[in-house]
């Protein structure tokens, strides 16, 4: 009876590439080898008579004693697990490296209920992909005609294991670690773990402390000094631009300013469609995150001297960002300062009928919290007002995809 580990070597921009941005490569290999480091403690801890590492890359430092190797062998994923098992015998457990938060206890039931006559046991992740596999004996070609990273692969599987023949029995669903969300979301399910460690040591500045899971509502949120929650959405700053901000984004007239650029995820969808573009914000993590994706990025406040004043075509406050120094009427008329006599400005604003209030706010996420800071929400209904005392003109409301902008123009 053995425990097999599918992994890659946490080699920096080779794996755990999902997970960058928010991560830098390197940070993202540290996540990796702490995962593979627990999990196989765990195969190690598990009861069985073998622990077998079918390993793409080489060994380093992070492997612990008692594990054998073999190398990883085939064209696709599905191809390399058959190999894996071919070369690993059976029967067997088998496992990857996405799910740290797996117990020796986890696994030594699964090969319990093996040893006690099972013929298939598949462990379904949340994803709809699967986590581990258990089989008495493997099939060949059980894994290749499978298609690997789709919503489906877990059923798929389940459906191929049952036309060889196979039994199948289902081990309890898992998260998978895929990306930053799912990385808060599982060290925060097993906190004792090195996974957990690597995690609180990443220092992705504003953007970490901010991403959480979006399936649960409250992981992100700004919480104010009088005690409201506002919840935010914000994996979608890591994300490529959304069909509805790349409509909003068609209307921009070129050249074009993002104040508070994060990640640059517009930057990059402007500078794609041949649109100069300048991204401009103050954190050195998320615009690191940015030149990463080839953003043209600024360190620097937006109320500070920037190039191209009074030149610019368009300016664009997304994501909130028109309650960034809590005062939108000072921002609207820095935005009439860089922009020309023809400029546009196109901005996220609140829900009709929510409240424009100005709070101070922090982030708060995954147990962590940034520092204290004034920001305001303004209201689709209230914008109109706002911009006429700013001189600005409101050419346009609308809501898409669940948000609300307007488009401002002089």
């Amino acid at each position: 009876m053995h425990v097999l580990v599918m992994a890659q070597a946490p080699v920096p921009g080779r794996v755990k590439t999902r997970l960058c941005p928010p991560c830098s490569a390197e940070q993202a290999a540290h996540l990796a080898e702490a995962a593979l480091a627990d999990t196989l403690t765990a195969a190690l801890d598990a009861g069985a008579d073998r622990c077998v590492l079918a390993l793409e890359g080489p060994p380093g430092p992070w492997l612990p004693a008692g594990v054998e190797i073999v190398a990883q062998r085939g064209d696709s994923f599905g191809a390399r697990l058959d190999a894996a098992w071919a070369d690993a015998g059976g029967p067997g457990l088998q496992i990857g490296m996405d799910t740290p938060q797996v117990t020796s206890a986890i696994l030594a039931a699964a090969l319990d209920r093996l040893d006690d006559g099972a013929e298939c046991l598949l462990g379904p992740a949340t994803d709809g992909g699967w986590w581990a596999i258990a089989l008495r004996s493997a099939p060949p070609a059980l894994f290749a005609p499978v298609p690997m990273s789709r919503p489906d692969t877990g059923e798929l599987q389940r459906r191929r294991c049952v036309a060889l023949g196979l039994t199948v029995e289902a081990l309890a669903p898992q998260r998978d670690v895929d990306s930053i969300a799912d990385a808060l979301a599982v060290a925060g399910m097993a906190p004792d773990t090195r996974f957990a460690a690597a995690v609180a040591d990443l220092d992705l500045g504003f953007v970490g402390a901010a991403i959480g899971d979006r399936a649960a509502e409250h992981t992100a949120v700004l919480r104010a000094t009088t005690g409201e929650v506002v919840p935010l959405d914000v994996t979608r700053w890591t994300n490529e631009a959304t069909p509805a901000e790349r409509a909003l984004l068609a209307r921009s007239v070129a050249p074009v300013v993002d104040l508070g650029c994060g990640p640059g995820r517009h930057v990059v969808a402007l500078a794609e469609r041949g649109v100069p573009v300048l991204g401009v914000d103050v954190s050195p993590a998320a615009l690191g995150h940015a030149r990463d994706r080839g953003a043209t990025v600024l360190e620097r406040s937006i109320f500070e001297p920037l190039p191209g004043s009074g030149r610019w075509g368009s300016a664009l406050l997304l994501d909130g960002n028109i309650g960034i120094g809590g005062d939108p009427a000072r921002l609207l008329a820095r935005a009439a300062e860089l922009l020309g006599p023809t400029g546009r400005l196109l901005v996220e604003v609140g829900d009709p009928g929510s409240p424009s209030v100005q709070l101070t706010v922090r982030v708060e996420a995954g147990g962590r919290h940034g520092p204290w800071f004034d920001w305001s929400l303004v209201a689709a209904e209230d914008i109109h007002a706002l911009a006429t005392a700013t001189g600005w003109k409101v050419s346009d409301v609308w809501g898409d995809e669940g948000r609300w902008f307007a488009q401002l123009d002089r």
